[in-house]
């Protein structure tokens, strides 16, 4: 766009120069492309890792705007911390019980521009059920194996192994 330099204020005075300056409309809602950890884990988290497709205005992402729930209900986000790359990391204290984990994020977070979240895709920005984000994860119990075995006596090989309650 490009104003002047054939512009005069109320009194006449005209400008010392023309003002050029562009810009873009942005129409587009941002979607999540990404949570991790996902899948599942077999350690305890106090973090998950939300990445949108595009930079988000930070001040529209609270952690009123998330859901995490797991094996022993709600569990509250007590922080979110922009990354590099369009990534959030929510915070929460550490989650360790195995069982199955979900978050729900939005829809009332923005981009930049103001355009509300659109994980349907469709012509309608910020739905209540159909554009908010949803992921889930699995904590497992970690595997264990026997590193290292060691023998008392030389002469008195081990033969068996016994856990007490099995």
């Amino acid at each position: 766009m490009q104003v002047g330099p054939g512009v005069t204020d109320l009194a006449g005075t005209a400008m010392p120069e023309g003002f050029t300056a562009r810009f873009t409309i942005d129409k587009t809602a941002p979607r999540v492309v990404l949570a991790a950890p996902s899948g599942e884990v077999a350690e305890a988290i106090d973090h998950l890792d939300v990445t949108f497709d595009e930079p988000m205005n930070p001040a529209s992402f609270t952690p009123d705007d998330a859901i995490f729930t797991g094996p022993t209900g709600a569990i509250p986000i007590t922080s979110i911390e922009l990354r590099p790359g369009n990534t959030h990391r929510l915070h929460f204290a550490s989650q360790g019980a195995t069982g199955e984990y979900s978050l729900l994020i939005g829809p009332d977070i923005s981009d930049r521009a103001g355009n509300p979240m659109n994980e349907d895709g469709d012509a309608t920005y910020g739905e209540a059920v159909e554009d908010r984000f949803e992921a889930g994860l699995v904590v497992r119990a970690p595997d264990l194996v026997v590193l290292n075995v060691s023998v008392p006596r030389p002469d008195c090989p081990v033969t068996a192994f016994r856990f007490p309650g099995c």
